[in-house]
């Protein structure tokens, strides 16, 4: 499964291509907010082995705003967002 990097100073957070979610997981969230659908996916690839606990946990010490861009420039990097 290929990658997504993002970087936050010294930090790298690696997660799957956004385009390789399975469809399962985005059939399940389909009617969640689009902030329950992140926590979703996030949780569900955490679940399948797909995210390593190091890169949640770093994701979990972001603030807002890193988030936001990290979640901006995942879905960018695979042509989508999760409403697509």
């Amino acid at each position: 499964m290929e990658t997504f990097t993002y970087g936050t100073g010294k930090t790298k957070i690696n997660l799957p291509k956004f385009n390789q979610i399975p469809f399962g997981v985005m059939r399940r969230i389909r009617k969640e907010s689009e902030s329950e659908q992140i926590f979703a996916i996030l949780e569900a690839l955490f679940d399948m082995g797909k995210i390593k606990e190091t890169d949640l946990d770093r994701i979990d010490q972001l603030d807002m705003d890193a988030v936001s861009d990290l979640l901006a420039e995942w879905q960018k990097d695979a042509g989508t967002t999760v409403g697509e």
